[in-house]
């Protein structure tokens, strides 16, 4: 993608990782379309996701 996309200089070439690890189709069928959404839901669905960029901080 161009850097543009990005907020950079549309010649900069530019890639983005997204790192994801996580059951949707449990995530979906658990979504609070009731409530507000949490940071408990992201906490239980998307655990390992959120270790792994823990560590990544780390």
């Amino acid at each position: 993608m161009p850097g543009s996309e990005f907020g950079r200089d549309e010649k900069e070439l530019t890639a983005r990782i997204a790192y994801v690890d996580f059951n949707s189709r449990e995530a979906l069928d658990n979504y609070p379309i009731d409530k507000a959404f949490d940071d408990s839901f992201v906490k239980t669905y998307c655990a390992r996701t959120i270790e792994a960029v823990g560590r990544l901080m780390n």
